[in-house]
Formats: C-alpha cells, sequence, structure tokens
C-alpha cells in the first residue's frame, strides 16, 4: 500500500484532467490484508487531513478489479482495489478529475 500512496502524493496534482492508473504487486503481508489493515496504510502514508468522503466497499475486496476503496484526495477521486493474477496480486489505484 505505501506504493499506492506514493503513487497519489506523486501524481495529485498531475494531469487534473485525465483519469490516470497504476498498480504495483502485493508484497508479503499485504496478500492477507483485510478492509481494516488497508485503511490504517492509507491513513499511515497519506495526510488524513487532506482526505474526504471516505468510503469502503467491504464486499468487495478480494473482488476482481472491483472498487473497494473510493475517496477524495486534494480534488482527485481515488479508487484502490485488488488484481489478481496467476502467480502474483496487485493493488490498483485510478485517479479520476472531479
Amino acid at each position: 500500500m505505501q506504493s499506492i500512496c506514493n503513487y497519489i502524493m506523486e501524481n495529485v496534482a498531475k494531469n487534473l484532467d485525465q483519469t490516470i492508473h497504476h498498480s504495483v504487486m502485493q508484497c508479503g503481508s499485504e496478500m492477507d490484508m483485510d478492509m481494516d489493515d488497508i485503511c490504517t496504510e492509507l491513513y499511515t502514508f497519506l495526510d488524513n487531513t487532506l482526505i474526504t468522503d471516505f468510503i469502503t466497499y467491504p464486499e468487495k475486496i478480494y473482488m476482481q478489479r472491483a472498487t473497494s476503496i473510493t475517496f477524495k484526495y486534494q480534488g482527485r477521486i481515488c479508487e484502490i482495489g485488488q488484481h489478481f493474477g496467476t502467480q502474483t496480486d496487485y493493488f490498483w489505484v485510478r485517479m479520476l478529475p472531479v
């Protein structure tokens, strides 16, 4: 999740009128993260005073390409989900203009 958070922070002000995507391979304990763990990681690395409209969809965690978390961060909509490959799993983030 740290890589996803870094990507959000580095790209929140870029291409404000475009939708951008990023995915990163899950490592070690990230593969077993539940919704509470993911939220804790997000709030650890992102400035939580800049997060608004935070919504979780716990029924969609571990679902292929389903959005499990949405929030706004510095005026951008961020959606986070998971992608499951044959040998590795990924977290992805989609950042949309408001």
